[in-house]
């Protein structure tokens, strides 16, 4: 019977750490592109809350690009699953832990203020890479 127990125990674990799908990609610092269960190959941008590898979402909805410099992360995305509507972002990096990194991003923003605001905090020069590059 105990037997029994013990091998029930190590196929409930089994199944239970085989279901965490989520792959990280490390963006800078804090911050990396999420994709998890349910998901298929979108991404949504994640911060790391603890060092046990947990992380919050920042900005749900499909990432399509980014771009990053020290400073900031510039980002693209489809908010409602397809390719007609697309907004963007600019986040701040978090050089230290914060509880509620949302505070320190931009938008959502539409094409002509995210151009603006580039300029403004002079990262007009950072490229939009595809994560598509990532899978």
């Amino acid at each position: 019977m105990k037997r029994k127990v013990v091998l029930l125990i190590l196929a409930l674990a089994t199944v239970f750490f085989a279901c965490d799908n989520n792959s990280k990609k490390k963006i800078i610092g804090r911050y990396y592109l999420t994709t998890g269960e349910g998901r298929g190959n979108t991404f949504y941008l994640s911060y790391l809350i603890d060092d046990e590898g947990t992380t919050v979402g920042v900005i749900e909805g499909s990432i399509a690009a980014y771009g990053y410099n020290s400073d900031y992360i510039v980002l693209s995305q489809y908010p409602y699953g397809g390719e007609s509507v697309v907004n963007y972002y600019i986040v701040k990096v978090k050089k230290h832990y914060t509880y509620f990194p949302e505070k320190y991003m931009l938008g959502p923003l539409d094409r002509a203020s995210f151009d603006k605001a580039t300029k403004k905090y002079r990262i007009d020069h950072l490229e939009l890479k595809s994560v598509k590059d990532l899978q």
